[in-house]
């Protein structure tokens, strides 16, 4: 997806994509690897992004998660939860996570992102 590439064109910010897939990775770098160093691309598993909290200020302004929590939900709210935890763990303080969704069932998914936002519901493994 180039939604990094417009955003950091549109705000003059600078913009860290992730992706699971190796492939998908590669593909952006070659065709886009010379954003002046405004984009990078890497590859990282949903299990790993605490380290990817090496920024220097301590966080980033936002988190920008494109689908990721539609499919996690189908595996299970518990995984779907600690995914959605652990992106807001990489915010500084006054950052956003901003979550997108093609899902129909709207209601459902917005109070599970809050409950999992502020560690309501008890989620577990067996939820």
């Amino acid at each position: 997806s180039t939604l990094g590439l417009q955003i950091s064109a549109a705000m003059d910010a600078r913009v860290r994509n992730v992706d699971s897939s190796g492939e998908a990775i590669a593909i952006m770098q070659r065709s886009h690897g010379n954003s002046e160093g405004r984009c990078t691309w890497e590859v990282c598993e949903v299990s790993q992004l605490s380290r990817l909290n090496s920024v220097p200020n301590g966080g980033f302004d936002a988190v920008i998660d494109k689908g990721l929590v539609d499919s996690l939900i189908h595996g299970g709210a518990y995984l779907a939860a600690s995914y959605v935890q652990a992106a807001a763990d990489l915010l500084s303080p006054g950052g956003v996570l901003v979550s997108i969704s093609d899902e129909t069932a709207s209601c459902s998914r917005e109070s599970f992102l809050q409950s999992a936002l502020h560690g309501f519901g008890g989620f577990s493994e067996n939820w």
